[in-house]
């Protein structure tokens, strides 16, 4: 009886160590700014494919611009195509702040100029605000977008 215990404690023992969950590895600082950055490198190429790339199925998003709030790709893709006709040459970070939340989300707070030599805008400034969220593939993409023109400089 004593050696039948014995075998059921080690069994249960074995189990418990075997069976604990195992967490995901939590998002790096640069990771996520790797993240960002494929953020704007798609969108300064134009490639419309690569942007829409960027964001979950999921995803919901305001732009300054648009009237209604985007809660579908079929919406986001409208606003991306808009985006690729103002054919940003340079965009770049002005200011960042990266956030770090439980290792399957991060948050980008940004302010952006993009200039162009060949579109309708030639300059632009806006705040951005981007929630990324891993997904089931292991990549990060936006699942909320806020964007909103700079508040002019002081003078």
């Amino acid at each position: 009886m004593n050696k039948i215990a014995c075998i059921a404690a080690l069994a249960m023992l074995t189990c418990t160590s075997a069976c604990k969950r195992v967490e995901p590895a939590k998002i790096t600082y640069l990771e996520a700014a790797k993240a960002a950055d494929a953020m704007l490198a798609a969108a300064r190429s134009g490639d419309i494919a690569k942007i829409d790339a960027l964001y979950a199925r999921d995803m919901n998003a305001i732009n300054p611009v648009e009237p209604e709030l985007a809660t579908d790709s079929a919406t986001m893709h409208k606003w991306n195509v808009e985006l690729v006709k103002l054919k940003f040459d340079q965009m770049y970070y002005t200011e960042r702040k990266i956030q770090l939340l439980d290792g399957e989300e991060f948050i980008i707070t940004a302010k952006v100029h993009a200039t162009s030599q060949t579109g309708p805008v030639k300059t632009a400034d806006f705040r951005l605000t981007n929630v990324y969220r891993k997904q089931a593939d292991g990549k990060f993409k936006i699942i909320n977008e806020h964007l909103s023109f700079a508040a002019p400089a002081a003078k």
